[in-house]
C-alpha cells in the first residue's frame, strides 16, 4: 500500500515537471515577445511605407484631371525642381516627369491612366481606370541618383460619396513591388494589396483602410497580412483620431489601435496575441512610420505646383478650427499676371476647409507691404466658389508690388495669412 501510494507520488511529481517543462517551453518572456512584436510590426509598417508613393502617382494624375479640369488638352506644370507634362486626349491621361522633385525626388517617366469612365461634379471627380507605369524612376532624397523601378500596374477608382467627399481605391496587381532600392535585399513584394482613402474636404477629416498580404520583405519570404477593420482616421497633416490596424503573420496577431486623440502623432497602442495563447502589451506607442509622410496621408492636390504640404494654422488639430490647404490652390496660390498685360495683378485664389457657405462668414483684407497701409476694398473682389476663396485684383495695380492678405472668420479668428508678389 506505501509503496503504491509512494509510486503514485513519484509518478505525479514527474508529471509535475514534465507540464512545467512544457510550459517553461512554450513561454516566452517580455523580452522576447517585445522582439517579436517590434519585427512583425516592423515589416507591416515598413512595407505601408514603401507602397505610399505608389499612391503618391496615382494621386498626382487626379491632380493633373483637375488641373485639366476634367478635359481633353495638354498642361504643363511646374515641381519643386523640374517640369512635368499631362495630356488628356480620349479618356487618356499620359503624364510625363523631367527631373520633377516633389516628395519623390528626381521622379522621371511616364504614368498613362486608361479611364473607361470619368465624371466632374462640381470639385469633385468620379473615375474607373487602369494606371500604369512606363520607364519611372526616381530616388530616395535630392542627393541620390534615381533608381529604374519596375513597371507597375494598379485600378484605381474614385467615387463620390458625398457632397464634399470621395473615396479613392487602388488595388494593386499581384507580386507588386515597393522599395526605394532595388536590391534583391530590399525589395519588398505583395500577393495582393488594396488601399482605400475617404477625404472629406469640408471637415478636413480623412481616412485610410489596408487590406492584402506581404510576400517578401528585406530578400526573405514572409507571410504577413495586413486589416483595417476600422478605417484609420486622421485630420490632415496632425493626429489619428481613431482606428484600427490588424497584422498577423501566423505565429502573433498584432493588434494597433488608436481610440482618442493624442498630443503625440502618428502612432499606436500595439497589443500581442501569440500562437501559444499568450498576450502582450509594450506599455508604450509605436510610431506609424508609414503615416508620417504626405503621400497618402494627404488631400490630392490641385495646382500645376505639384505640392501636397500644407500649414496648419492652428496649435491643436480640433474638428472647429478650419486648415489651409496650399496643396488645393491653383498655381500654388501664386499671383497670375494676365499674358497681356504682364505688369499688372491678376488673381489669386486659395482653398480654405471647411468650407465657406457664404461670403458672410469671412473678411478678406489686404496690405501693401512696403507701406503697410490697407487697400481700398474698391480695389479687389472676393468670390466663394466651393472650396475657393478667389481673390481678384484691379488692373490699376502693379504686380511689382507685395501684398499680404489675411482672412478671418465671423468670430475673428485668423483663417489665412501670405503675401502676394509679382511673378517676374
Amino acid at each position: 500500500m506505501y509503496m503504491d501510494g509512494f509510486k503514485r507520488f513519484l509518478f505525479i511529481t514527474a508529471c509535475c515537471f514534465i507540464a512545467l517543462s512544457g510550459c517553461k517551453e512554450n513561454s516566452t518572456n517580455d523580452q522576447e515577445m517585445l522582439a517579436q512584436t517590434k519585427a512583425s510590426y516592423g515589416i507591416a509598417s515598413d512595407s505601408l511605407e514603401n507602397l505610399n508613393p505608389y499612391f503618391y502617382l496615382a494621386d498626382t494624375t487626379l491632380s493633373a484631371l483637375h488641373l485639366l479640369n476634367a478635359q481633353e488638352g495638354t498642361k504643363e506644370g511646374k515641381c519643386n525642381f523640374g517640369t512635368f507634362t499631362a495630356t488628356l486626349h480620349n479618356n487618356i491621361l499620359q503624364m510625363e516627369f523631367h527631373d520633377c522633385s516633389v516628395f519623390l525626388p528626381h521622379l522621371n517617366g511616364v504614368l498613362v491612366l486608361e479611364l473607361t469612365d470619368i465624371e466632374k461634379e462640381g470639385y469633385l471627380l468620379a473615375l474607373n481606370g487602369r494606371l500604369s507605369s512606363r520607364n519611372i524612376s526616381w530616388s530616395s532624397s535630392l542627393d541620390e541618383e534615381p533608381e529604374l523601378r519596375d513597371d507597375f500596374d494598379v485600378e484605381l477608382v474614385q467615387t463620390i460619396t458625398g457632397s464634399h467627399r470621395t473615396l479613392t481605391t487602388l488595388n494593386f496587381s499581384e507580386s507588386t513591388i515597393a522599395s526605394n532600392h532595388l536590391s534583391d535585399d530590399e525589395v519588398v513584394k505583395f500577393a495582393s494589396m488594396s488601399l482605400q482613402r475617404q477625404l472629406d474636404y469640408e471637415s478636413g477629416i480623412y481616412s485610410i483602410a489596408y487590406d492584402g498580404q506581404i510576400t517578401k520583405y528585406n530578400g526573405e519570404d514572409v507571410s504577413v497580412f495586413i486589416t483595417t477593420p476600422e478605417p484609420i482616421e486622421l485630420i490632415y497633416s496632425n493626429h489619428f483620431l481613431n482606428g484600427t490596424l490588424i497584422i498577423d503573420d501566423g505565429k502573433s496577431r498584432i493588434k494597433a489601435s488608436i481610440s482618442k486623440f493624442d498630443p503625440r502623432p502618428y502612432s499606436f497602442d500595439i497589443e500581442t496575441e501569440f500562437d501559444n495563447g499568450q498576450t502582450y502589451q509594450p506599455g508604450n506607442r509605436f510610431a506609424a512610420s508609414f503615416a508620417m509622410e504626405s503621400d497618402i496621408f494627404s488631400f490630392t492636390s490641385r495646382t500645376g505646383f505639384l505640392s501636397k504640404q500644407g500649414p496648419i494654422l492652428t496649435d491643436k488639430a480640433d474638428i472647429k478650427d478650419r486648415f489651409f490647404y496650399s496643396g488645393l490652390s491653383p498655381n500654388h496660390g501664386l499671383v497670375q499676371s494676365p499674358a497681356e498685360e504682364d505688369t499688372q495683378l491678376g488673381s489669386m485664389s486659395r482653398a480654405i476647409l471647411p468650407i465657406f457657405n457664404n461670403l458672410g462668414e469671412f473678411t478678406v483684407s489686404i496690405f501693401d507691404r512696403e507701406t503697410n497701409l490697407e487697400l481700398d476694398s474698391a480695389l479687389y473682389s472676393v468670390t466663394l466658389d466651393g472650396i475657393w476663396v478667389n481673390i481678384s485684383f484691379d488692373s490699376s495695380l502693379s504686380s511689382a508690388s507685395s501684398y499680404s492678405i489675411n482672412i478671418t472668420d465671423d468670430n475673428g479668428r485668423k483663417i489665412f495669412s501670405d503675401y502676394q508678389t509679382s511673378l517676374n
